[in-house]
């Protein structure tokens, strides 16, 4: 009696590799891309929630705070991927949310800014859709 042993051939294997990692290759890039784009939610949120501070701030003291301290917010993102920078003059004020740490790696946002009168703006190579 034959007996044959079915299983997979080391071509066959071969190829089945190849086919993973030439799609890994492609997939992996994107998806940090992703990553990079989905965190900019984190520096918007961080952004409308201090300015939102510093309006109650100004009913209270009829000027801006010119620190996160005096907001009592951190100046670190929730997940430490920007770094908050406030700027104050009288009735004026500046909020920045600067890319830090791997976040840093978004050459497409790397600042988004907030004023007193709700303008955004944004530096980058791709600067016009940060906000977007």
């Amino acid at each position: 009696m034959i007996s044959f042993y079915r299983g997979f051939s080391l071509v066959e294997l071969m190829i089945v590799i190849t086919i993973v990692a030439i799609l890994s290759l492609i997939a992996y890039p994107s998806y940090q891309q992703y990553l990079l784009t989905t965190h900019r939610v984190e520096a918007k949120k961080m952004l409308l929630d201090v300015a939102n501070r510093q309006e109650s701030y100004f009913m209270d003291f009829s000027q801006y705070a010119s620190s996160a301290t005096a907001l009592s917010v951190n100046a670190l993102s929730e997940s430490g991927f920007y770094q908050l920078s406030v700027s104050a003059a009288g009735n004026t004020f500046t909020l920045s949310a600067t890319a830090v740490g791997n976040q840093a790696s978004d050459l497409d946002c790397t600042r988004l800014s907030i004023n007193e009168t709700g303008v955004k703006s944004a530096s980058g190579a791709a600067s016009s859709r940060c906000w977007d």
